[in-house]
């Protein structure tokens, strides 16, 4: 359900039902996320290939994700984020969250 600190590799699909603090993510298929990083935690980063998705409902500051071999360090905190690839480049679609 959730994760902190871990290396996760996986072929296909994954989803995290929970947090996913910390670490690093490999993953060859579409990846869901709950809520992604933490305000005061280790940088997260999470990689996919280029024909993979990834969602998240929550994503803090201070994540990295790789798409391919694009980089994309996220420094505000977004609520349904979601990053992919079509036409040759990674889209982002992001919604700001509003500070607390």
């Amino acid at each position: 359900k959730g994760t902190y600190n871990a290396v996760i590799r996986v072929e296909g699909d994954v989803t995290i039902e929970g947090v996913c603090r910390g670490g690093k993510i490999y993953a060859g298929g579409t990846v869901r996320i709950r809520e992604l990083g933490g305000s005061e935690v280790s940088s997260t980063l999470v990689q996919i290939s280029q024909n993979s998705r990834l969602f998240v409902d929550y994503c803090h500051a201070n994540v990295i994700i790789v798409v391919g071999k694009e980089i994309i360090q996220l420094e505000e905190d977004y609520r349904k984020l979601e990053i992919y690839r079509e036409n040759g480049r990674v889209q982002i679609e992001k919604i700001r969250a509003k500070a607390l």
